[in-house]
């Protein structure tokens, strides 16, 4: 399984999601957060920011998601104010600067890998998003998708 976030409508340019880790003790660099539902049972390792990394292992829903509710879910939420600790030192050791930040991120495509497996991927899937204050507004809804890749066109949030 695979999420990623673009800037351009042809599922281009990437906004990089790269999802904090438990371990990683606040040294890596990221810019937000990976959230996902339901949490019913041990995830068994198929967390959320596995979908945000090529390579990683996949992410599952851990209970069986309705065919028409928000159930089940995955997404990212970006934070800004992340810097470099030391100039000339480890470049890959970053360190936050007082409080992180929600960032405004505004994707225009959204490129969703799922399985192909009966059963196994969602062939409804709606598009959320979240200001900076109030309730989770939908801005698109797509049914009848197949599993494998789709790419998700998204039109502009005033």
């Amino acid at each position: 399984s695979f999420l990623g976030f673009f800037e351009d409508i042809s599922c281009r340019t990437s906004i990089p999601a790269v999802p904090r880790r438990s371990d990683d003790r606040g040294k890596r660099l990221f810019n937000g957060h990976a959230l996902s539902g339901p949490m019913r049972r041990d995830q068994a390792g198929y967390f959320a920011l596995n979908a945000f990394e090529a390579g990683a292992a996949e992410w599952r829903s851990t209970a069986p998601c309705g065919a028409w509710s928000d159930e089940c879910y995955i997404g990212f939420y970006w934070l800004s104010h992340q810097v470099a600790q030391v100039p000339d030192s480890d470049p890959t050791v970053f360190s936050t600067l007082r409080v992180m930040r929600r960032a405004s991120v505004q994707p225009h495509c959204i490129l969703l890998e799922q399985s192909v497996v009966s059963g196994h991927f969602a062939q409804t899937i709606a598009v959320q998003f979240k200001a900076s204050v109030g309730a989770w507004q939908t801005i698109l809804t797509r049914s009848g998708i197949e599993g494998g890749q789709v790419q998700l066109h998204l039109p502009a949030v005033v």
